[in-house]
C-alpha cells in the first residue's frame, strides 16, 4: 500500500497543476477533485479553479457555502481565479487547448479516452502537445487497452 507523507512546501511557492480534456464530459472536475486530495494529503493548501458558472452548477445540488471568489463545495475550495492565498492552484481546464494549458500550468495531467468513438479526440491533443511532458489519464480504461495504445503514447505505460 502506498502511504503519501506530508511534504515541505515553500512558503514562496504557488503551485500550478492543470486537468485538460480530450473531449467534453470525459472526467476532468472528477480528476481535479481527485488531485485535490492527493495534494491536500501532500501538505499544500490547494483550491479548485474553474470558471464561476461551472462552480455555481456544482455548488447548487451539493453542500457548499459562499467563499472569497468562489464556495467551498463538501470541504474544497473552488475558486475562480489564483488570487487568493492558496498555495496550489488546480485548474479545471476542461476541454481546451493543450498547448495553452501547459504554458500556463507547471504540470498537466491530460483526461482522455481509450474508446474507439474517443481515439481521434485523444491523438488530436497528444498531438497538439507537440511532443512536451503531460500526464495522460485513460478514463475508464483497463491495463491491457493502455498497453494496446501504448505507440500512441511513445513511452511505457506503468
Amino acid at each position: 500500500m502506498l502511504t503519501i507523507e506530508p511534504m515541505t512546501v515553500p512558503p514562496e511557492k504557488i503551485l500550478m497543476l492543470g486537468v485538460v480534456g480530450s473531449q467534453h464530459r470525459i472526467g476532468c472536475t472528477t480528476q481535479a477533485v481527485g488531485l485535490w486530495h492527493y495534494c491536500k494529503a501532500l501538505g499544500f493548501d490547494p483550491a479548485v479553479v474553474a470558471t464561476p458558472g461551472q462552480i455555481a452548477q456544482i455548488a447548487g445540488p451539493m453542500h457548499s457555502q459562499e467563499i472569497d471568489g468562489g464556495y467551498l463545495i463538501e470541504g474544497i475550495p473552488f475558486v475562480a481565479d489564483t488570487a487568493h492565498a492558496y498555495d496550489c492552484y488546480i485548474l479545471d481546464i476542461g476541454p481546451g487547448s493543450v498547448q495553452e494549458a501547459l504554458r500556463a500550468t507547471d504540470c498537466l495531467v491530460l483526461v482522455a479516452g481509450s474508446k474507439p468513438w474517443e481515439l481521434q479526440n485523444t491523438a488530436a491533443a497528444l498531438r497538439a502537445a507537440r511532443g512536451k511532458d503531460m500526464l495522460v489519464l485513460l478514463s475508464f480504461s483497463s491495463r491491457k487497452v493502455a498497453q494496446d495504445l501504448q505507440p500512441l503514447f511513445g513511452q511505457q505505460i506503468p
